[in-house]
């Protein structure tokens, strides 16, 4: 059974979202930080400031910065409408591979950089492999990958286990089934 993501991490996406939709200067503002570190996202601020505390640490303030930057590339479907959307990383690049919009040695790769990385550059190589699913039509978890990459600095081994896990799993429970 998937881990439901934190009351938190879902206001933050819902609201994100919502304001992103609505108003087309939010979601290009939002936009500009796209693969940005938090210093470099002037126009962001107004928006994911409010959401964090003074002097937060930067690892928090990536994760905060990257998620809303994300968001914002597809606001209208970044909140999950169904069981079938939600899940976390691993289990989205695992749907890419299963729908033949990714090559399945794409997204293993994909996965396994992921997993790799310090809570320095998790949310760079993050941004590019999100793209990646967004872009072929493959949802994704936003509030499980907000409450992910923020437990990051502390729990990177439990994470990507669970992340390989789930990818391993929904790859063999779909080759099984067919």
């Amino acid at each position: 059974m998937a881990r439901a993501a934190s009351d938190y991490a879902t206001r933050f996406v819902t609201d994100i979202a919502t304001q992103a939709t609505a108003n087309p200067a939010v979601r290009t503002a939002l936009r500009t930080g796209l693969g940005r570190e938090p210093d470099q996202c002037h126009r962001m601020h107004a928006f994911v400031a409010p959401w964090l505390e003074e002097d937060s640490h930067p690892d928090k303030e990536r994760v905060h910065y990257t998620i809303a930057a994300l968001i914002a590339h597809a606001p209208e479907t970044a909140v999950p409408t169904d069981e079938d959307a939600s899940g976390d990383l691993g289990e989205s690049l695992a749907r890419a591979a299963q729908h033949h919009v990714l090559a399945s040695a794409t997204t293993e790769n994909y996965l396994h950089l992921v997993v790799r990385q310090n809570p320095g550059t998790l949310c760079r190589y993050l941004t590019t492999v999100v793209l990646s699913l967004r872009d072929t039509g493959i949802p994704v978890d936003f509030a499980r990958l907000f409450d992910d990459a923020g437990r990051w600095p502390w729990q990177s081994r439990r994470i990507a286990k669970t992340w390989l896990q789930s990818y391993y799993r929904s790859v063999a429970s779909k080759t099984s089934s067919s």
